[in-house]
């Protein structure tokens, strides 16, 4: 994980951050969505 600051994370989040650098950059975080997002795609 790169160490941003939290002004740098907002605007790399604002501007430019993939799924895919997101669940790199944060995996536990991603994990966590994506039980979320399970749960929401099986309720439909």
């Amino acid at each position: 994980m790169k160490h941003r600051s939290p002004t740098e994370v907002w605007e790399w989040l604002q501007n430019e951050a993939t799924l895919n650098e997101l669940s790199t950059d944060y995996p536990q975080e991603w994990e966590t969505v994506q039980r979320a997002l399970s749960v929401v795609l099986v309720r439909g």
